[in-house]
């Protein structure tokens, strides 16, 4: 029930802020002061015990205080990233939001939500998008008890490009045969945008040579003429950068190079016409790309007897064979030269060599 003349003090201290009698309907109104602070309200009535509480009195009109936001984690493509801030406030905290988007302005559709407490701090974990570079946009807003609210102005953060390109597949030629082009061939991509992309390739992995491939997008391409003279393996990788100079190299692929030219003959003679009893001299000069173990006379004599003979070798390139046909001999000679070329195998596993 309603108390009528009980006696309504509000202290700080030993000071008096006001001091009041309540009416008919155990109301007291009591003039605060401007200012908001803990008080002691007393409340005192004719035998009734005294009610005596800690109360927050006064005018709040004072917003909270934004601390100056502290970035944290990695403001780079793909990444976690943070941002850390201390709220105070006379009376009370209530709530702290952050408003967030990402653009190359600020953004027009934006995420508010709150940020999460740590301690005496607030806090924001957040992720960038893996393929976007667009500044990270944010406003930090507050409310207190009271209904006053702190906002900060805008800010933005840039965000950078650190991932590296990436090799999709490997296309070049398959076969890599003497004297024949060849051509490398890769298909790359990039979160943000491929740039350059270069083939460094070596015959047998000693001396390398690095060149600029064609094209632009994903797909690059580079053709070279395989040298006659030259078998063996040729090793080859990529290096290929994106806008933001991020490099990566590809592993070291190999092809074995495969001789598939014939040898030539630059000249060749017999001591004609081959006679009864006599010897006979066969000559020949033949050529190879690569190079001649042996050279071989093949001969048959018409309904009597055939031969391969392996031919002398008489210097400057030039193999010469003899042949002796009896007395009583007398039928055609058919004859033919030929080869055991040269063949060269590499059994070194490819090399590697960073650049």
């Amino acid at each position: 029930n309603p108390v009528q003349g009980a006696v309504v003090t509000l202290m700080d201290g030993s000071s008096f802020y006001g001091t009041a009698t309540t009416d008919a309907l155990g109301n007291a109104t009591i003039s605060m002061p401007q200012l908001t602070s803990s008080m002691t309200l007393t409340v005192a009535g004719h035998n009734f015990k005294p009610f005596i509480r800690t109360v927050t009195a006064g005018y709040d009109t004072t917003p909270p205080t934004i601390g100056t936001p502290v970035l944290a984690g990695n403001w780079s493509t793909g990444d976690d990233f943070n941002i850390k801030t201390r709220v105070t406030d006379d009376v009370e905290v209530k709530d702290v939001r952050i408003d967030y988007g990402w653009g190359s302005v600020q953004p027009t559709v934006t995420t508010n939500i709150s940020m999460l407490i740590a301690g005496l701090d607030h806090i924001f974990d957040g992720t960038h998008s893996w393929n976007s570079t667009d500044p990270f946009w944010y406003s930090i807003s507050a409310n207190d008890s009271k209904g006053n609210w702190a906002n900060t102005s805008w800010s933005s953060v840039s965000v950078v490009d650190n991932d590296r390109p990436f090799l999709i597949n490997e296309n070049s030629s398959l076969e890599c045969t003497t004297g024949d082009p060849f051509t490398f061939s890769s298909r790359i991509d990039d979160n943000i945008k491929e740039d350059l992309c270069y083939v460094n390739y070596s015959y047998g992995g000693s001396s390398w040579t690095r060149t600029l491939m064609n094209g632009t997008g994903a797909d690059r391409y580079h053709s070279i003429n395989i040298p006659s003279d030259q078998i063996g393996t040729i090793y080859y990788r990529f290096n290929f950068t994106d806008t933001a100079g991020n490099l990566n190299v590809s592993t070291t692929y190999s092809r074995t190079v495969v001789d598939n030219d014939a040898p030539s003959v630059l000249s060749r003679s017999v001591d004609l016409p081959p006679t009864t009893g006599d010897f006979t001299w066969f000559y020949v000069k033949p050529h190879d790309n690569i190079g001649l173990n042996s050279v071989r006379l093949v001969y048959y004599i018409e309904g009597q007897s055939s031969g391969n003979q392996s031919m002398h070798y008489d210097g400057g390139g030039n193999y010469s064979e003899v042949l002796h046909f009896d007395n009583d001999m007398l039928s055609n000679v058919t004859y033919s030269f030929i080869w055991q070329i040269l063949r060269v195998t590499d059994t070194s596993p490819p090399l590697h060599i960073p650049g």
